[in-house]
């Protein structure tokens, strides 16, 4: 259930980032007053000036803290109190100084943003300033730049899918960084006791590594969440993590979990039927089926023709438009243990206007997953890599053209000294996409880190606007030629 409405639960969300110097609180919080809430514009014109409050960051990567200085000037008449610096991002701080700023004074708003590791590609972090000025709405603040990920996958994760609890499961995932020449884990620590993990090499060379999976017998029933924390010699991210999760059912289990109610109407009621099965054939007896959430009530129904069967009726019915989550105890005759099912809906107004995308609620996968195959190569650039001509200066130059970048954030460039690799990242700043005005991008980098009289082996991945990376082009070989020849 839930207590209180949305402006309570976000001022308790930004209590907790609160991070205040040298500031003396007024005893009413700043989200008491109505002109102080979220979203709230000012009905009195504000004294204080913030310097460029929309700012970016450089391309970062996940786990770093970004820090940003924001000047401002009191350009009223009257002193004005700071109150209060509010982070409404998870993980994010606000400090300020002084805490009265004087007509004609300056003060300065540092903020602290550390970047989750579930968000990639362009993200925007916001901040917030309260002051005692009667009528005056926030002042706002915004850090917004792109994050990438250090490895191969992105977001790693294994679903176990649907587990037998006497017999659990198995599964690998093999993690690669072309970071760094060879991935080295140093430490894996968040296993929970149901679930036993391992390490080995994996890649042609050994330059990657698998990490094998193995949910134990015995694990609690229902949806079993781990998140592995893998200590890497990647500078850049150092600390991967790899989220695992299982469906894990005794004898009796749902052909599909969770129960997705896929879109609902508030106030409206919405059916979703789902049938469970008997992994030894026995019989499957429904007594009663209980939601401590009061959401969702349900009839249980024969399968025909089958003992080993039974399917449920499920109806949820939402009067606002709070979120439609929760887990069902469904009792079986014969079992001590009830069955947890979870669901999940989307729950809307009664009156709006839904395009059909599909749900937004996809189930886990019921078979273990493997290591993806490798996305075929794109389309290769307008014009592939070419080189210039020698200069005294040993080095490669790479230069390309490109149509219709609509999906593309920027470039990344890879070498090895052998056309098979192993590949590692050589541009530490990624060639981002700006086309001219013609629709054409055209871009060079230049590799000075090269021998005379070596050759090299390069490739060019994209990256997206959401972090992921996407080959691009074919392997080209590039030979260095010798200091003062052609």
């Amino acid at each position: 259930m839930r207590s209180g409405g949305g402006l309570d639960r976000l001022a308790l969300i930004v209590a907790a980032g609160l991070l205040a110097a040298g500031v003396g609180r007024s005893q009413a919080l700043p989200w008491e007053r109505p002109e102080k809430a979220p979203g709230m514009p000012s009905t009195a014109p504000p004294s204080l000036v913030i310097e460029g409050p929309q700012a970016g960051f450089p391309d970062a990567y996940p786990g770093q803290e970004i820090v940003r200085t924001f000047e401002l000037s009191n350009t009223g008449s009257r002193p004005v109190r700071i109150e209060a610096g509010l982070a409404l991002s998870e993980g994010g701080s606000v400090q300020f100084e002084p805490s009265v700023v004087p007509p004609g004074g300056r003060g300065r708003v540092t903020v602290r943003q550390a970047l989750a590791h579930e968000r990639l590609g362009k993200v925007s972090h916001r901040f917030a300033l309260v002051t005692d000025e009667p009528g005056v709405a926030r002042y706002r603040m915004s850090l917004s730049g792109f994050v990438q990920s250090a490895y191969e996958p992105e977001q790693p994760a294994v679903a176990l899918g649907m587990v037998d609890r006497d017999a659990g499961a198995s599964a690998a995932l093999e993690l690669a960084s072309r970071e760094v020449e060879r991935l080295e884990v140093a430490t894996l620590e968040g296993a929970p006791a149901w679930l036993e993990t391992s390490l080995q090499r994996a890649g042609l060379l050994g330059e990657n590594v698998e990490l094998r999976l193995r949910g134990r017998p015995g694990a609690p029933l229902g949806v079993a969440r781990a998140t592995l924390r893998l200590g890497t010699n990647v500078p850049s991210q150092p600390v991967c993590l790899v989220h695992v999760t299982a469906q894990v059912f005794g004898d009796v289990y749902p052909v599909r979990h969770p129960l997705s109610f896929d879109l609902v109407r508030a106030t409206q009621p919405k059916v979703a039927e789902v049938e469970l099965l008997s992994r030894s054939g026995a019989a499957v007896a429904v007594t009663s089926i209980e939601d401590p959430a009061g959401l969702v009530t349900g009839t249980a129904l024969p399968c025909p023709g089958r003992a080993d069967c039974a399917r449920l009726r499920l109806t949820a019915l939402v009067s606002d438009l709070r979120p439609l989550e929760g887990q069902l105890q469904v009792r079986l005759q014969g079992l001590a243990e009830p069955l947890p099912l979870s669901y999940v809906g989307w729950v809307v107004r009664p009156d709006a206007e839904v395009r059909e995308l599909g749900s937004p609620f996809a189930a886990p996968a019921p078979a273990p997953l493997s290591t993806p195959a490798p996305a075929p190569p794109a389309p290769p650039p307008t014009a592939p890599p070419t080189e210039a001509a020698a200069v005294e200066r040993p080095q490669v130059r790479l230069a390309w053209s490109v149509r219709q970048e609509d999906d593309v954030y920027g470039y990344l460039v890879y070498r090895s000294q052998r056309a098979e690799g192993p590949f590692v990242r050589v541009n530490a700043e990624v060639v981002h996409a700006a086309p001219a005005p013609d629709g054409v991008g055209r871009y060079q980098f230049v590799d000075l880190d090269v021998r005379p009289g070596a050759s090299y082996y390069y490739y060019l991945d994209t990256l997206t606007p959401a972090g992921l990376k996407k080959r691009f082009s074919g392997v080209q070989s590039r030979r260095v030629p010798e200091l003062g020849r052609d």
